[in-house]
């Protein structure tokens, strides 16, 4: 009995300091709430946010809400693998690297550290330009993304908005990233390019130079192209010098055209008259190309080879005595690409070749006479 009077004191006990003292209220700030310094603004001041427990969103004292910080700002997401930024990897960013090239139409993905109020995405117009929150216009056609990136730090802190901005700088989508390859290569095309690549590079990614090439190479630049450029490859033993020309920088937009290598006709009097190619553009002597051609035959009259080539004021003819030449007692000519190469037939060797072959075969049938007589 005495213990259940006591059970009901305790309960009236509490029951009565909970009526006079009530519940505890929260007041001010939340405890434990994490108060993290913003960089300064446009106005030059601070703001001070954080967050709750609950919530995720950033309250101050007077309990107004800021919107916090994005979770991914652009440029920032998972990493994945083949699609590489300037500084890490974000999953909708394509392959690019510090030297990558910006033209007209591109989409950058501009993030600025701990400052999304000034972090996004920006299409670079026609005109080459982006607009930059609070800063203006900047040109940005024709840098690389380690330019832009410098070029966008600078801007920010000459115009006294940021102190000194940790920028990063992506490519998010390409608009003009392909290169032209035409002429005597294997796979002729469009391919793309999202970074500068070398002339043997790019050769390469055609499969390189056929049979049919020449050692010519045109290139005409996106940037300039009322301007071609010549280019002479070394297909054999490798030079410094074209090492160094192999090494040209070929950009985006750019195009690069292989030249056919040369041909030389040799008719006439010859074993194998024809059509030869000078392969990759190497000039023929006059006694190359007869090699080529198997040698004169018998009735070749080599005294009176004539050469018609191609000139700027028509086609010229000249006389070339074809038999000294084989026998060392004159120049050995070069023959260049549309040269025709004639051997005219010696009507005197053709008649004493008659002669001999007539000579020959009577005295085939006389001893085969004779032969049939004796036999009888």
């Amino acid at each position: 009995m005495l213990r259940t009077c006591l059970s009901y004191v305790a309960v009236a006990c509490i029951w009565l300091g909970m009526a006079c003292f009530g519940t505890p209220s929260s007041q001010g700030q939340t405890m434990g709430q994490e108060v993290a310094p913003q960089p300064m603004g446009s106005n030059g001041g601070t703001q001070s946010t954080g967050t709750s427990g609950a919530g995720g969103q950033s309250t101050n004292g007077n309990a107004q809400q800021i919107p916090s910080a994005p979770l991914n700002p652009p440029g920032t997401g998972p990493m994945t693998e083949g699609r590489v930024g300037v500084f890490g990897t974000g999953a909708d960013i394509p392959q690019t690297s510090p030297m990558t090239q910006v033209s007209e139409g591109d989409l950058l993905d501009i993030v600025i550290f701990d400052t999304p109020e000034l972090s996004g995405r920006f299409r670079v117009n026609l005109k080459g330009d982006i607009l930059l929150p609070l800063a203006g216009t900047l040109h940005v056609a024709g840098l690389n993304l380690a330019e832009i990136t410098d070029a966008v730090s600078q801007r920010y802190k000459d115009a006294k908005i940021l102190v000194d901005p940790e920028v990063t700088v992506f490519v998010a989508e390409f608009t003009r990233r392909t290169i032209t390859i035409t002429g005597e290569v294997r796979a002729p095309g469009v391919y793309p390019i999202v970074a500068p690549r070398t002339l043997t590079d790019t050769l390469a990614m055609a499969g390189g130079l056929n049979d049919a090439a020449s050692r010519t190479v045109s290139i005409v630049h996106a940037a300039d192209p009322k301007h071609i450029i010549h280019v002479t490859l070394n297909v054999g033993a490798q030079t410094p010098e074209s090492i160094e020309e192999g090494r040209m920088g070929i950009l985006p937009g750019d195009a690069i055209f292989v030249a056919r290598s040369g041909v030389i006709y040799l008719v006439g009097e010859l074993t194998r008259p024809g059509g030869f190619q000078v392969e990759h553009n190497n000039r023929l002597t006059l006694l190359e190309a007869v090699a080529l051609a198997g040698g004169l035959t018998r009735t070749a009259k080599g005294s009176q080879t004539r050469l018609i080539r191609r000139s700027p004021t028509g086609r010229e003819e000249l006389t070339v005595n074809l038999d000294k030449v084989l026998y060392g007692g004159g120049p050995d000519m070069l023959l260049t690409d549309g040269d025709i190469l004639f051997v005219p037939t010696s009507a005197r060797k053709v008649y004493t070749q008659q002669i001999i072959s007539a000579a020959v075969g009577s005295a085939t049938t006389y001893g085969i006479y004779r032969i049939g007589n004796l036999n009888q």
